[in-house]
C-alpha cells in the first residue's frame, strides 16, 4: 500500500570533529583490540565479503574513518537536536503552527525522563496539539518513525511531521577504548509533508531479541540505576562479531523483500542508503543485491557512525549534494543492537 509523505526539510547539528590526531601513539598501545572474528562466517557470498573485510579492518585500528563529530563535555544531545530540527523547518518551508506531530529517537537523552522531545517542543514553538513521541528500535528508528509518520498523516495529523535522531555514542566511550574512533555524536532532524507526489512504496521489518544483549549501555551491573558509571559495554565480542557477519545478510534479505513488495528491480532503485556501523558494510550490502546502478553516500570516513543519525545524515548529504532528486527512487535498510533490522522502498 503506498503510504504518501515527502521528505521536505533537513537540517543538521553537529558538533567539532576529531582525527585520528587524538589519539597518541600511547593510546594506541593500550587499546585491547578486538578479537579476530570468528571463522563461522556465514557460507553465502555477503556472509565472505563481510568477513574479509572484517579481517582487512584488523590492520587499521580507525577502519577507514578519517574523523567523527565529538560533543564537548558541557553539551547536550538536547541543544544538537533543537538546532537541527530548527534548520529543518527552516529548510521545509513551513511554520510551527504545520506541525502536527514530533517522533524523536536519542541514543542519549539528556535525562532519563522528560526526554528531549518535549525540551524541542517548547524550543520551536510547537502548537499544544502537537503530538510528541520518544521512538527507540536503535539503529533502525529512523526507519520506524518514517512508517509512524506515513501512518499518522491518515489519521488527519499534520500537514507537516518533524523527524528528530540523535547520537552521543562518542561521549559514551572513552579514548582507551578501540571502538571510541568509530563512532560520533550529532543530530539529523527531517520535516515531512503529507504530499501524493512521494512517499513509502513497501516496507520489511524484522526483530530477533536472543542476542539483544551482546553489547548494552548500561552500568557495570544490572539494573543501571543502582549502579555506575553507565556506558557502552560489550558483553559478548563473539557474538557482536557474529551480529555483524549475519548483518549483511539480514539486511539484504528485508530489501529484497521490499524490492519485491514495491515491484522494483534492483536496475530501477537510484539511491541506496544503509546503515553504516563500519567502512564496508554498505557495499557488501549493496553488491549483494545487484544495485550496480544507484548512487550511495558515504558518511563513515568522515563522520564515523552516528548510530541511528546515519540514514537521515546519507539523506541528507545526497539532496545538498543533488543526488536525492525529486520523484527517485530510493531504497533504506538498518539494523543493529537488539537484532532489529528492516528496510523501505521511498519515491523521493
Amino acid at each position: 500500500m503506498f503510504l504518501p509523505m515527502k521528505l521536505q526539510g533537513f537540517g543538521l547539528s553537529l558538533p567539532p570533529r576529531h582525527g585520528p590526531e587524538t589519539w597518541t601513539a600511547e593510546d594506541l598501545a593500550g587499546w585491547v583490540r578486538p578479537p579476530p572474528p570468528p571463522s563461522f562466517a556465514p557460507d553465502t557470498p555477503a556472509g565472505r565479503r563481510a568477513y574479509a573485510a572484517m579481517l582487512r579492518a584488523l590492520e587499521d585500528p580507525f577502519q577507514g574513518c578519517r574523523s567523527r563529530p565529538v560533543m564537548p563535555p558541557e553539551q547536550g544531545t538536547d541543544e544538537l537536536e533543537i538546532a537541527a530540527a530548527a534548520a529543518a523547518i527552516a529548510d521545509a518551508g513551513v511554520s510551527a503552527d504545520e506541525i502536527g506531530f514530533v517522533l524523536q529517537h536519542s541514543s542519549g537523552d539528556r535525562h532519563l525522563v522528560p526526554k528531549n522531545v518535549f525540551a524541542a517542543h517548547r524550543a520551536l514553538g510547537l502548537r499544544r496539539e502537537c503530538l510528541v513521541s520518544n521512538i527507540d528500535t536503535e539503529n533502525a528508528s529512523f526507519l520506524t518513525q518514517l512508517q509512524l509518520a506515513a501512518g499518522l498523516f491518515m489519521t488527519g495529523l499534520g500537514p507537516a511531521g518533524l523527524l528528530i535522531v540523535s547520537s552521543q555514542r562518542a561521549a559514551m566511550l572513552p579514548k582507551a577504548s578501540p571502538f571510541s574512533a568509530l563512532v560520533g555524536d550529532g543530530a539529523v532532524a527531517v520535516v515531512v509533508r503529507a504530499d501524493s507526489s512521494a512517499g513509502v512504496v513497501a516496507s520489511v521489518t524484522r526483530t530477533e531479541g536472543a542476542a539483544h544483549l551482546d553489547y548494552v549501555v548500561s552500568a557495570e551491573t544490572d539494573p543501571w540505576w543502582r549502579s555506575g558509571p553507565i556506558g557502552l559495554r560489550v558483553l559478548n565480542p563473539a557474538g557482536m562479531a557474529r551480529h555483524l557477519l549475519q548483518n549483511a545478510d539480514l539486511l539484504i534479505e528485508a530489501c529484497a523483500e521490499t524490492l519485491d513488495r514495491a515491484v522494483w528491480s534492483p536496475t530501477e532503485v537510484e539511491l541506496f542508503v544503509s546503515h553504516q556501523p563500519t567502512g564496508w558494510m554498505q557495499e557488501v550490502v549493496r553488491e549483494g543485491l545487484g544495485l550496480d546502478a544507484a548512487v550511495t553516500i558515504d558518511t563513515f570516513t568522515d563522520h564515523g557512525s552516528l548510530g541511528a543519525c546515519n540514514l537521515p545524515l546519507a539523506l541528507a548529504l545526497a539532496r545538498r549534494s543533488g543526488q536525492a532528486k525529486d520523484g527517485a527512487r530510493a531504497l533504506l535498510t538498518a539494523g543493529g543492537a537488539a537484532n532489529t533490522w528492516g528496510a523501505i522502498a521511498l519515491r523521493l
